[in-house]
């Protein structure tokens, strides 16, 4: 059942690594409800018809040959009388309640069932009784009874053969045997390592993939602690040139507030003398003010 697919009524029972396996992932692209559709028309179209109609039933032919008009109104007359030597303390059959004369066990079918297929007894072949007058005498002859009309037999339908489908016969249990079992055990370890195998491999990508979300992680943290010092740096650069900035603008103010003496270059000589300087190009050292920042 495994290697050949014979037997196999769903998916779930194809055995994984077989070739079976394999040629049924090839059908599965291209027909996928296989299976689904096996099941629906397993029985169908039925093995063992059945003919309609009844063995019982009398062919009617006479519908082939053409007949006029008037001889439909016609009837063949098989009625029969009773008998005359029946005692006169007989009770009067009770009259039909829709033809009169007739007897009750005549029934006349008109449902459109199976039964109706069977022989029925019709108003064709029914016995009329004969009503009997008090003070006749039995030797006395009964006028022969009027024949009665019959009432054509209603035809039916054919009705579909009704058919059920057999359940699939179960297959006979198969004696297992060494060879049998040494092949499932064989197959259960193959399926097993493949297992292991898979598992491995699941791992190992799980690592690999830690492994490099960990170093694009250690990527961003350290672009992020040098962006961090570069703006720090910007941020004190910025600082000190604006402290160089209010220094400048705060001895300016003492200037123009200072009372310069007039044509006295030694003054305005001892005022720029406070002032900072900047390196020249042939010293050897730095400005002292610069060495504070």
């Amino acid at each position: 059942m495994g290697q050949t697919g014979a037997g196999l009524g769903d998916e779930d029972e194809i055995l994984a690594g077989t070739k079976l396996a394999t040629r049924w992932d090839v059908i599965k692209a291209e027909f996928p409800w296989f299976y689904h559709v096996r099941t629906l028309i397993a029985s169908r179209p039925n093995l063992q018809p059945v003919g309609l109609g009844n063995n019982n039933t009398d062919f009617d032919v006479s519908l082939l040959i053409p007949t006029r008009d008037d001889d439909t109104s016609s009837a063949p007359d098989d009625t029969t009388s009773a008998p005359d030597d029946a005692p006169d303390d007989t009770p009067d059959p009770p009259e039909h309640p829709s033809e009169p004369g007739l007897s009750p066990t005549v029934d006349i079918v008109t449902s459109d069932s199976d039964n109706d297929l069977l022989d029925t007894p019709t108003l064709a072949n029914a016995t009329v009784p004969v009503k009997r007058k008090r003070g006749v005498s039995d030797s006395t002859e009964a006028p022969p009874p009027k024949p009665q009309q019959t009432r054509p037999k209603k035809k039916t339908k054919p009705q579909p053969a009704v058919s059920i489908p057999a359940p699939p016969a179960a297959a006979p249990a198969k004696k297992t045997t060494s060879k049998d079992r040494f092949s499932a055990t064989i197959l259960a370890e193959e399926e097993t390592a493949q297992r292991q195998m898979d598992l491995r491999k699941e791992k190992n990508d799980a690592r690999k993939e830690v492994a490099l979300k960990k170093i694009s992680m250690e990527g961003e943290i350290r672009l992020a602690k040098a962006e961090a010092k570069r703006e720090e740096k910007a941020k004190k650069l910025e600082l000190a040139r604006l402290r160089m900035e209010q220094e400048h603008q705060f001895r300016m103010a003492q200037l123009q507030n200072r009372a310069p003496e007039p044509s006295t270059s030694s003054t305005f000589s001892g005022i720029f003398d406070d002032l900072p300087r900047l390196p020249s190009a042939d010293s050897a050292g730095p400005s002292t003010y610069f060495d504070n920042y």
